[in-house]
């Protein structure tokens, strides 16, 4: 049964440290700043699963020593406070919400209680066997549980701020990210009860929360596919820029993209969801495109384009 369950772990350590690869791909060729977030998040989990994956090697497959296992528990409480920073910047740069004074007190809180939580048990107990019991019980209900309120205030923010996003891509991830956080409560839940009830089968829980990072990368991985190669798409099949006029304007892949769109006479709220971008931004790209072709309106811009094309 140990052999099985470390093949699992393989499986979803393999996936998601493949996400971290596919998205650093994405983000050389694309340079969205989402992406950057996402690389974070996708190595927090890398690192939780090699942390898990030794663990469970050197404790299950391995008989080890109590120090040992208490200091993999501390590399997991180390791993925790960290991601809660990284989740932090994660879902404050999705939901386009600058982190206030305020929020950056709750998040060192939360970053520093973790850190407690590794000391107390050395206060309170006197033999290296109850340290390493108060350790795990602190682990798997007052850690899990800070991580699933915490995820809950980040739910409660998305859903209150969803109006004020603009962007459409990230209005996208943030109804994706929430129907996932619906799902991962309960996957925490389980997962503590399972973990508190141990068993001799199944002595670590279901460790359905390493399937759920697994399961969270590919569906990020084929959201962002399907925002990439809808830009193709608008590439190959819209109408064609003449590289003349790109070249001495100094248009960018951005401003091209745009430019086809306007030609095909898409409105700048058609574009922007084309695009996965905000109203504001598409007019943004639209008035420098006016600057750098010296033109005041549409109309001008197509005008010429149009004497570009007659002169290739």
């Amino acid at each position: 049964m140990q052999h099985i369950i470390f093949f699992y772990l393989i499986v979803c350590f393999g996936i998601v440290t493949g996400s971290v690869f596919v998205f650093a791909i994405f983000y050389f060729k694309y340079k969205l700043s989402i992406i950057n977030y996402y690389m974070l998040l996708f190595a927090c989990f890398v690192v939780r699963l090699f942390i898990f994956l030794h663990t469970y090697y050197m404790e299950s497959i391995i008989t080890t020593e109590v120090t040992v296992k208490i200091a993999n528990l501390i590399a997991r409480f180390v791993w925790s406070s960290f991601f809660t920073v990284v989740l932090s910047l994660f879902y404050f740069h999705l939901v386009e919400k600058k982190i206030t004074i305020a929020k950056k007190a709750v998040i060192a809180s939360v970053f520093l209680l973790q850190y407690f939580f590794i000391i107390l048990p050395f206060l309170s107990n006197t033999t290296i066997v109850d340290v390493y019991d108060s350790l795990k019980r602190i682990f798997i209900y007052a850690n899990n549980s800070l991580l699933a309120v915490f995820l809950l205030y980040f739910f409660v923010n998305a859903i209150l701020g969803y109006d004020s996003i603009e962007s459409s891509l990230s209005r996208k991830l943030v109804k994706v990210n929430c129907g996932l956080l619906i799902i991962l409560v309960p996957v925490l839940i389980i997962d503590i009860l399972e973990k508190g009830g141990t068993t001799d089968f199944l002595p670590n829980g279901l460790l359905l929360i390493y399937l759920y990072s697994a399961a969270y990368s590919i569906i990020h991985i084929r959201l962002f596919y399907d925002y990439f190669i809808k830009r193709i798409e608008i590439s190959v099949n819209l109408g064609m820029v003449p590289e003349s006029f790109i070249a001495s304007n100094k248009i960018t892949n951005r401003e091209t993209d745009i430019i086809k769109l306007l030609i095909d006479n898409y409105t700048y709220r058609k574009i922007a969801d084309s695009l996965f971008i905000s109203e504001r931004t598409v007019e943004c790209h639209v008035s420098n495109i006016y600057k750098k072709a010296h033109v005041k309106s549409k109309a001008e811009l197509l005008e010429l384009i149009k004497v570009f094309e007659s002169i290739n």
